[in-house]
């Protein structure tokens, strides 16, 4: 709740800055759908706040890269609920930052090193957040998985290569459209 919380403040602090601004009405929408899910994300990989804090915490550290791999591996039954599970955790890591992906493509248009660089830091601080919150208490159990940040970082930068080139060759019609006329 408190993660909500303050998504609310700072989506109504950017729609009271826009109103000021007088910005386009399909990039302040961008920017709302980005404020919204940068408060999904942060609900999801955290979630609620304990308090008091929980006392005597699990903490879980996984630093060995595409462990799930050979995870995956030791299964006999593929259709068994933990290996749904495990394959299901996976995938939804590979697709929780691809939103992020679109939204440096298009709303703030960043450099393809710069837009991989955020979009690590983006899955390196969740992880780490994750472990600082854990090991105090303040969320449940929750730990620094490095599949995880591999997979977060993945799915985002796919997106944001794909969106980078599509706007890149929209921008190359247009020049080559203007040219034209010219």
């Amino acid at each position: 709740m408190p993660v909500m919380l303050i998504g609310i403040i700072i989506f109504i602090s950017i729609v009271i800055r826009d109103m000021v601004k007088k910005r386009r009405f399909v990039k302040r929408l961008l920017y709302y759908c980005f404020i919204l899910y940068v408060s999904v994300v942060a609900q999801l990989t955290l979630g609620a706040i304990l308090f008091p804090p929980a006392e005597d915490p699990f903490i879980q550290v996984q630093l060995e890269p595409f462990y799930f791999v050979k995870e995956w591996s030791t299964y006999t039954n593929y259709e068994s609920w933990s290996f749904y599970n495990n394959a299901r955790l996976t995938f939804y890591n590979f697709l929780l930052l691809m939103p992020g992906g679109f939204f440096l493509a298009f709303l703030f248009k960043v450099k393809r090193w710069k837009g991989a660089f955020l979009l690590f830091g983006a899955s390196l601080t969740i992880e780490t957040l994750q472990l600082i919150l854990s090991y105090s208490g303040l969320i449940r159990t929750r730990g620094f998985n490095t599949d995880d940040l591999i997979m977060n970082t993945a799915g985002g930068l796919i997106v944001f290569l794909i969106f980078k080139a599509i706007r890149g060759r929209k921008i190359k019609k247009t020049i080559k459209t203007e040219h034209r006329i010219n």
